[in-house]
């Protein structure tokens, strides 16, 4: 027996007005918006649009220990390696640690990235992602209510 999307569809309905959401690779999901949400970054080029995109970057497991950064608005140059450890420590600043990787690249002195940097941590993925599946959903059956989770 096949299931087509159509039935799943129709039984998703069914399930008291709760939906079946996969998780995905949350590091990798939340990494991308992170770093999307700090640019521009040194060297970019700000009449690209792709520069402030919020799709401009992607993130992606490659091992059990690391995952890989691409950067679409850094077409022609390598992609980055980074411990997933690193992804799963909520005190790590992801955008600081690329804005050095980038510095790098431009011989920048240390005191003007130090001024780059903002020294915002990456937070919790899970309990983020999490607490926003939990909210999309309706408390009773058709009735929207406001975000109860934090």
């Amino acid at each position: 027996m096949s299931l087509s999307y159509e039935t799943t569809t129709e039984q998703t309905e069914h399930t008291s007005g709760i939906s079946n959401v996969p998780l995905g690779d949350l590091l990798a999901e939340h990494a991308e918006q992170v770093l999307a949400h700090r640019a521009p970054y040194p060297g970019d080029d700000l009449s690209n649009e792709e520069s402030f995109s919020g799709q401009r970057f992607v993130v992606y497991r490659t091992s059990e220990t690391h995952h890989i950064v691409m950067d679409r608005a850094r077409r022609l140059e390598d992609n980055l390696l980074v411990p997933s450890s690193l992804l799963a420590n909520p005190k790590f600043c992801l955008m600081d640690w690329y804005t050095t990787h980038l510095a790098k690249r431009f011989a920048m002195s240390k005191g003007l990235v130090r001024l780059m940097h903002s020294r915002e941590p990456m937070g919790d993925p899970i309990s983020k992602r999490l607490c926003e599946i939990l909210n999309n959903e309706t408390q009773f059956p058709g009735i929207h209510s406001p975000r109860r989770f934090t």
